[in-house]
């Protein structure tokens, strides 16, 4: 079958191929009357847009490639962010594509500067955001390919969640509450070397340590898992029991996820302590419907949509030659109350 072409809708109509150009491609030159006649001629022929000579047209492909690194785990893609980018390009007009490329690619000079030609795209957004070879950074700024890189904390280009920032607020939320022996709980602190993953590991207790700083606090050690326990689920259970058994345990935790908060609960449990009334819990989260046990978690809400699109907005301007902000951009977690959280007891309201 023969493809039709804009000459074809243009004999069809009347009118000049300029003119049902313009009207394909949303211009102001014609008027919406022409260009809902056009577009209607357009459905009717079963026109389909020459995408390959568009782009040899306008030296665009119409395509953003997202990286996902091969290495676990240096890349996080939730759900939440991958509906962020595509909604967002979609508004652009831009099309994503999802691609994983290994570290020996782009820490690879010869391939680098080709890569925008081998995948078709106009832009990156890097996933990478976890042990990220500083080779790589250099190359793609050296041979300034348009990137922004999501969900890493960066000196520039990058958007990412404000840990530190949201871990604060939730500290602060505690402190209002009038608790003043308050934890941090992660559940490799101890088992793993924080400056080895994610930003966030580092972010959220500096944040949390900052807020009780403040207050003229210190921050209380979370639980420790033993050397040799392993680290699943019930090693960190094993060291919250421990970690709650001790007459100096804290009234409240602000943990890294929901289920450093579930091992927390389960152990609260088990030795009899009510939540949220001897021991209140606030922990970061991809969504805000998490329970644990029988209670709605008190969360942060990691904003995962909002540095999607963000981060589309920033690389879109890049592309578009418009002034861009060029440093990190972060975005705050949403603060979602919960059942979790409350003043403490007046048995455990000690400084």
């Amino acid at each position: 079958m023969e493809r039709v072409s804009q000459s074809d809708i243009a004999r069809s109509l009347g009118l000049t191929q300029q003119a049902v150009s313009y009207a394909l491609s949303g211009r102001k030159a014609v008027s919406e009357a022409t260009r809902r006649q056009v577009l209607s001629a357009a459905a009717r022929l079963g026109y389909r847009p020459n995408t390959a000579a568009r782009s040899m047209r306008n030296g665009r492909f119409g395509t953003v490639a997202v990286l996902v690194g091969t290495r676990w785990p240096v890349s996080h893609l939730p759900m939440p962010l991958l509906s962020g980018i595509e909604a967002a390009l979609e508004g652009q007009d831009l099309r994503m594509l999802v691609t994983r490329v290994g570290d020996e690619n782009l820490t690879d000079p010869a391939y680098v500067p080709r890569i925008l030609r081998e995948l078709a795209a106009d832009g990156l957004l890097v996933t990478y955001n976890e042990r990220v070879p500083a080779r790589m950074r250099e190359l793609v700024r050296q041979f300034r390919l348009p990137s922004v890189w999501v969900n890493a904390k960066l000196p520039r280009d990058c958007v990412y969640p404000d840990d530190f920032g949201s871990a604060g607020r939730a500290t602060e939320h505690l402190l209002a509450m009038g608790h003043r022996r308050i934890a941090y709980s992660h559940h490799a602190w101890s088992s793993a070397d924080p400056a080895e993953g994610h930003y966030s590991v580092t972010d959220r207790r500096a944040g949390c340590a900052e807020a009780i700083r403040r207050a003229g606090l210190a921050l209380l050690p979370g639980p420790v898992r033993r050397e040799g326990e392993g680290d699943d689920f019930d090693a960190n259970l094993a060291a919250a029991l421990r970690w709650l058994s001790s007459p100096d345990r804290p009234t409240a935790a602000v943990c890294y996820c929901a289920a450093d908060a579930l091992a927390l609960a389960i152990a609260a449990s088990r030795l009899g302590l009510r939540i949220p009334g001897e021991l209140s819990l606030v922990a970061f989260a991809d969504g805000a419907d998490g329970f644990v046990l029988d209670r709605r978690l008190t969360t942060m809400v990691i904003p995962h949509e909002k540095v999607g699109t963000e981060a589309v907005n920033v690389l879109k301007a890049n592309l578009d030659g418009r002034d861009h902000v060029q440093e990190g951009i972060a975005i705050g977690a949403a603060f979602a109350p919960g059942q979790t959280c409350a003043p403490p007891t007046r048995k455990e309201c000690r400084t």
